[in-house]
């Protein structure tokens, strides 16, 4: 049976998976923290706004089960990272979201349906810009070793 979280209200918080561990929603706090360890915990203010605007993103690694950091230098892409794409708060709990904002009568409760099985999207990191990074880093490297110039751009093409 699983184990049940409630606010203070005594309503039932919901949950998302990431990467395979549970955690809760908590939009009051502003954190998502583990079923399995409610210590562990994740600030929705520590993380990304992805470009698409509509989800946070993070770094995770599968070994530690927690968010990391992508090194500007990076020179290879770690096999045990991928990206977590979540979805932002007011999907994440639209009950929570509506009474924050006295939106309850204002949003009918069918236009913001509450999602039972909540999943990050996870993104390896091959399929990111991390991996350009790496490699724009690896040719910089070796730029500079052998002082010469590699571009990663297209060459233009001669009679246009």
């Amino acid at each position: 049976m699983e184990q049940v979280f409630k606010d203070g209200n005594g309503r039932e918080l919901p949950m998302i998976s990431l990467a395979g561990d549970k955690y809760v929603i908590d939009l009051e706090h502003e954190q998502l923290f583990s079923v399995a360890n409610p210590r562990k915990y994740i600030g929705l203010n520590n993380l990304d706004l992805a470009s698409d605007s509509d989800s946070f993103e993070c770094f995770f690694d599968l070994k530690s089960r927690a968010i990391t950091a992508i090194s500007p230098y990076i020179m290879h892409v770690p096999d045990d990272v991928v990206m977590l794409r979540i979805p932002m708060d007011y999907k994440l709990d639209p009950v929570w979201y509506r009474r924050q904002f006295h939106w309850d009568d204002k949003i009918p409760q069918q236009d913001q349906p509450i999602t039972k099985e909540l999943q990050a999207e996870v993104i390896p990191l091959r399929k990111t810009y991390v991996a350009r990074l790496a490699l724009e880093n690896i040719m910089k490297a070796f730029d500079k070793r052998h002082r010469v110039t590699i571009s990663m751009r297209h060459p233009r093409r001669h009679g246009r």
